[in-house]
C-alpha cells in the first residue's frame, strides 16, 4: 500500500500544481465498505467526511435492513463493523452514513482522516484534471487510483424504468475516467482535493456524476 501511494505522489509531483499533502489526505480518507444484502452483497467505495461519517452512492445499500451494518475496509489487515445511524440521502444517488459503534471487539470506533466537504467545487471547466482512490473489488485491488478530466455535462435518458436511477434530478457530470464495479461512491477531485462529483455509473470510458442535492443543513451533518 505504501509503494503504491509513493507510485502516485511521484505521479503527481510531475505536475506542479498538485499538493502531496493534498494526496495524503485524500488517501487516507477512502475506505471499502461492505454490507449484505437480503439477496445479495455489496462492496462499493465510501469516503470519511467526519470522524464517524461517511459518503457514498445510495445504490450500494439499495435492498439493506433499515440500519445495515457494514464492514470498513474488509480487505484489510483490520477490518472494522459499524452499523448505520443517521441516513441522508439527497435524491440523486447520494448519501451520507453516520456510523455507530457496535458492543463487538473489533468494532469501528472513529476515522483518523477525512474530507471537508464545505470546500466541493462546484465550478469545474471542462478539461480540469480529477483524481480519486477507489475500492474496485471486481478487480481484486481496495486502494486502485484513478485519473482523468472533466469532459461536460450530459443529461440521463432513458424509456426503461427499471434504467431510471431513481433520481430527481438526470442532470450528469460526465468525466473521463475509467472505472470499475465497486467503484460506486467514490468522490472525484480536483487538483487542490475539493470534492466535484461521485462515481455513479461508468461506460465506454466515461464515468457519470449526478449533481449533489443535499442542503447546506445535511452537508454540515457530514461533518460529525
Amino acid at each position: 500500500m505504501k509503494f503504491l501511494l509513493g507510485v502516485v505522489l511521484s505521479l503527481f509531483m510531475s505536475f506542479s500544481c498538485f499538493a502531496e499533502n493534498t494526496v495524503k489526505q485524500v488517501y487516507s480518507s477512502m475506505h471499502q465498505i461492505h454490507m449484505e444484502r437480503e439477496d445479495s452483497e455489496s462492496y462499493c467505495t465510501a469516503y470519511a467526511t467526519g470522524p464517524h461519517t461517511i459518503i457514498t452512492a445510495e445504490h450500494c445499500i439499495e435492498g439493506s435492513k433499515e440500519a445495515p451494518i457494514f464492514t470498513i475496509d474488509p480487505r484489510s489487515n483490520n477490518p472494522k463493523l459499524a452499523i448505520a445511524g443517521q441516513i441522508i440521502k439527497d435524491g440523486n444517488d447520494h448519501v451520507i452514513i453516520e456510523l455507530q459503534h457496535l458492543n463487538l471487539e473489533t468494532s469501528f470506533s472513529k476515522f483518523d482522516s477525512w474530507i471537508d466537504v464545505s470546500k466541493r467545487n462546484l465550478t469545474i471547466r471542462q478539461g480540469e484534471v480529477v483524481y480519486f482512490f477507489g475500492a474496485p473489488d471486481s478487480i481484486g485491488c481496495s486502494n486502485c487510483f484513478h485519473f482523468g478530466y472533466f469532459s461536460g455535462e450530459g443529461i440521463l435518458e432513458t424509456d426503461d424504468p427499471e434504467d431510471d436511477w431513481n433520481v430527481k434530478d438526470h442532470s450528469l457530470l460526465i468525466f473521463i475516467v475509467p472505472v470499475a464495479p465497486g467503484d460506486s461512491g467514490s468522490l472525484m477531485f480536483d487538483k487542490n482535493g475539493n470534492p466535484v462529483g461521485m462515481v455513479s455509473s461508468g461506460q465506454w470510458g466515461f464515468t457519470g456524476s449526478f449533481k449533489f442535492g443535499f442542503t447546506d443543513e445535511q452537508w454540515k451533518e457530514a461533518s460529525k
